[in-house]
């Protein structure tokens, strides 16, 4: 089992077809002041199970300021991968839209993604505090 994709994004979505829609990849938030609400983001993420593994798992995602602490409460979730042929791969897409995250603090801010109580991605944005410029 891995995260063979985890980005954080504007907006993400899955198509009837199963097809993962991702756009606006980002890294970095800009605020203009702290502490700042962010409007939303989407944490997308696919899960690739391997032939000869569970398909049931619990995933849990958590997302912590420079200092460790929790931004928003756990999001947790149970999947199960579409079952395949005894040599198949299955994969499961996750798109977990956030609105309105309070971000206090500049730096390094990051979401956990633990499966199964064990941790398997981190994917890191920063919080950098950009002034407007005055007009002259």
């Amino acid at each position: 089992m891995e995260i063979d994709l985890a980005v954080v994004a504007d907006y993400a979505a899955v198509t009837q077809e199963g097809k993962l829609v991702i756009a606006g990849v980002f890294d970095r938030v800009l605020a203009t002041r702290l502490p700042w609400s962010h409007p939303s983001m989407s944490l997308v993420f696919r899960l690739r199970v391997h032939p000869g593994e569970g398909r049931a798992h619990e995933v849990r995602v958590t997302c912590v300021d420079p200092d460790g602490v929790e931004v928003l409460p756990p999001l947790l979730q149970r999947m199960e991968a579409p079952e395949g042929g005894p040599t198949e791969e299955a994969s499961a897409n996750f798109v977990l839209g956030i609105g309105g995250v309070n971000l206090g603090k500049p730096g390094r801010h990051h979401f956990e993604i633990f499966v199964d109580g064990r941790h398997e991605r981190t994917v890191p944005f920063d919080v950098v505090v950009q002034r407007k410029q005055e007009a002259s």
